[in-house]
């Protein structure tokens, strides 16, 4: 009889959507709640953030349990240190290459994804990149429907035309990739089209 923990069977056909909702990763929720800290410092209240932003998304848990590994049994009699040390070590590299396999078939199979690398945005070289908390004040901005010229008009006052329309896009560019991020885009696409 098998020694693992019992797995509950399920096919998962979209594992990042429940329900038509996203389900997030931690890296996404944590891009929210940066972009979610960024709209109570602009001074949203509950009540607005909550129509901003909707229902919290879904916590999805996934436990992938494997079988423990065994420690091979030491015989006093019959082997000495070194050769149960290569046994277990042995033992273990198999245990372990079986996990690894089975794991991976999970993320093969569309059960399951690989983790993401994680990415630091910072100023970049040269420091022509904005600072990241002013990329989440862009995001905020967005997400309570305000148009990319008006975002850039506030940062840029007093610029000429030709610098608005590069610094529009800059800042497009920017507040998307936090919004992605967030798994907010949709969010702040359709916040702004309401504001028209």
């Amino acid at each position: 009889m098998d020694d693992s923990p019992e797995r509950t069977s399920q096919t998962i056909t979209h594992p990042d959507r429940i329900g038509g909702t996203v389900a997030l990763t931690k890296y996404n929720r944590q891009e929210r709640d940066k972009v979610i800290a960024a709209l109570k410092r602009l001074g949203v209240d509950q009540e607005e953030l909550q129509s901003l932003i909707g229902p919290e998304p879904p916590r999805v848990t996934v436990s992938k349990c494997s079988p423990a590994f065994k420690i091979p049994s030491f015989v006093v009699t019959e082997q000495n240190l070194e050769e149960w040390v290569e046994k277990v070590d042995e033992a273990w590299e198999r245990h372990r290459e079986k996990i690894i396999t089975e794991w991976g078939a999970w993320v093969n199979a569309g059960q399951d994804q690989p983790f993401a690398k994680k990415q630091q945005r910072g100023p970049g070289a040269g420091d022509r990149n904005a600072e990241v908390d002013l990329r989440y004040e862009w995001a905020a901005l967005r997400l309570r429907g305000m148009r990319w010229q008006a975002i850039a008009g506030d940062y840029l006052a007093g610029s000429l035309a030709a610098d608005l329309e590069k610094a529009v896009d800059r800042i497009r560019h920017a507040a998307n990739a936090v919004l992605d991020d967030a798994c907010m885009r949709d969010l702040a696409d359709r916040n702004s089209r309401a504001r028209k």
